[in-house]
Formats: structure tokens, C-alpha cells, sequence
């Protein structure tokens, strides 16, 4: 019983230090949380800048290396049930809507922002929206001016430049080229 009781204090001890660090993370009248079970990653990475705001929903849960940022005046709103997984980033310089439901696996660039040819200094943005149900795959890239539909598919490695209607898989089918050595050496 003692070795059992030490155990559950140790859990609780770690309990509490995550939730100081996720407490601390979300300080701010830029960040709001509606949800009551929030789960950040202690490596988990909130940039906001200016009057951006982050929402987040209820039950939302990042893993390790995960990026959300907002720029100055942009809005990132993430909804209930979301999961968002290692290394993935989602930044917004206009507006990012992630529905609920939605899974994120790891790798995924969300950006809602392309470089201005014209003046490197500059953006194009286009809000992205991404509804209820979704499924995005490992390596994916979304971006600007995007509407995923609900309850979609995007698979791995894909780049989403258009638009997914409702109950889609997105993929792109990609040739494999092999040249021989002695073709390319002589």
C-alpha cells in the first residue's frame, strides 16, 4: 500500500506541474479557452504577436514541437476534440478555422500566408478553413485560401493549394522517375 500511495503522489506531483506549465502558457487577453480540458505539450509553442488571438476548444491536445502563431491582428480559432500532433506548425496572418473533431498527424504546415513576389517584406494571405471531422495526414501542407470540407481525408505528403469538398480524399499521385547510372555517368 505505501509504494502504491508513493506512486499516486508522484503522478499527481506531475499532474500539477503540467498543468502550472499549461496555465502559464495561456496567460494573456490574446489567448482564449473556452474548453475545460486543455492539453499542451510542455513543448509546445504559442507565439502570439500584437492583437492576434488564439481559440482554443474543448478537449484540444498538442504533442511535442507543435507551433501555433498568430501575427499581429490574425486570429487562429482550433475547436473542440482536436488533436494536433509532434512537429506540426499552424501559423495565421489573417485567419486559421479548425473545426472540431479534426485530427492533425505530425509534420502538418497550415500557413494562411504566401511571401509577396513584388516585396519579399510583404504577405498574401487567404483565410483557411478546415470543418468538422477531418483527417490530415502525416507531411501535409495546407495552404492559403484553402476550405477543407467536412468529415475529408487528406493523405500523407499531399500540398492542398484548392479547395476539398465534403466527404473527399485528397492525394496526389506522383510519378516515380529512375535513371540508371551508366545512363546519367556515361
Amino acid at each position: 500500500m505505501g509504494k502504491l500511495y508513493m506512486k499516486f503522489l508522484r503522478l499527481l506531483r506531475v499532474i500539477g506541474s503540467l498543468l502550472k506549465i499549461s496555465k502559464e502558457r495561456l496567460k494573456g487577453s490574446s489567448i482564449k479557452v473556452s474548453g475545460m480540458k486543455i492539453f499542451l505539450s510542455n513543448r509546445t509553442e504559442l507565439s502570439v504577436r500584437g492583437n492576434g488571438v488564439i481559440e482554443l476548444g474543448n478537449s484540444v491536445l498538442t504533442q511535442r514541437g507543435v507551433l501555433l502563431g498568430v501575427r499581429e491582428g490574425a486570429t487562429l480559432h482550433i475547436g473542440n476534440n482536436v488533436g494536433i500532433n509532434r512537429n506540426t506548425n499552424i501559423v495565421a496572418r489573417e485567419k486559421i478555422f479548425i473545426g472540431n473533431d479534426v485530427i492533425i498527424a505530425p509534420g502538418v504546415c497550415i500557413y494562411d500566408h504566401d511571401h509577396s513576389f513584388e516585396d519579399p517584406d510583404q504577405y498574401v494571405t487567404a483565410p483557411i478553413v478546415i470543418k468538422d471531422g477531418t483527417w490530415i495526414a502525416s507531411n501535409s501542407v495546407i495552404l492559403k485560401g484553402v476550405t477543407i470540407g467536412k468529415n475529408c481525408t487528406i493523405a500523407a505528403g499531399s500540398v492542398v493549394t484548392r479547395d476539398v469538398p465534403d466527404n473527399s480524399i485528397f492525394y496526389q499521385k506522383r510519378e516515380s522517375t529512375i535513371v540508371r547510372r551508366k545512363d546519367v555517368c556515361g
